[in-house]
């Protein structure tokens, strides 16, 4: 027995001296005195070592590239579930608000009180505009039992002319002041 694992320890040892391969160094001279089969093989092998350079070394940067895209995919999971979650609460949402708030908190303040003050304007000018015009008012009406019909007496009040041109300057200029308010 003992011999038997010498002798399978010895072929081990034996096969691993022969597997190793050794590597010839030619000078340039050597190279031009080999016929054109051998050279032709020669930068073969020498073409076929430079690409399995290439690739090796594109290997590794393709598991470079993929060990960072994993561990971007997954930082970036954590964190959108996170937020999700974050979101949900109710601190989340007073967060968002003041968020908003500070990104479009001035400008929607701006709209809201600019759009109020178009409507005051507008409001103010068309009845000040209305209430100075030429118009009928009911002076007096009677009962015709004959007729059955009642007697309608109109008279028409001329509306002020300086009322009318104030209202429509009340008109432009509020509006004019609407827009800075809005966009300024």
């Amino acid at each position: 027995m003992k011999k038997l694992i010498l002798l399978i320890a010895a072929l081990f040892m034996s096969a691993s001296l022969f597997s190793q391969t050794s590597e010839v160094t030619l000078t340039s001279e050597d190279i031009a005195k080999l016929s054109p089969e051998l050279k032709a093989q020669i930068s073969q092998i020498q073409f076929e070592k430079d690409i399995s350079g290439k690739l090796e070394t594109a290997g590794k940067w393709v598991g470079l590239g993929r060990e960072i895209g994993t561990a971007m995919n997954e930082s970036l999971t954590a964190i959108t579930t996170t937020a999700s979650n974050f979101a949900e609460t109710h601190l989340g949402k007073f967060t968002m608000v003041l968020v908003a708030w500070k990104v479009i908190g001035t400008d929607f303040l701006q709209l809201c009180i600019g759009l109020l003050w178009i409507v005051i304007v507008l409001v103010v000018s068309f009845f000040m505009y209305r209430n100075n015009t030429d118009r009928r008012v009911l002076m007096n009406k009677r009962w015709i039992p004959e007729a059955k019909q009642f007697e309608l007496k109109y008279e028409i009040k001329s509306g002020d002319d300086e009322f009318k041109a104030a209202s429509v300057v009340i008109l432009c200029v509020g509006l004019i002041a609407a827009l800075i308010i809005i966009f300024v």
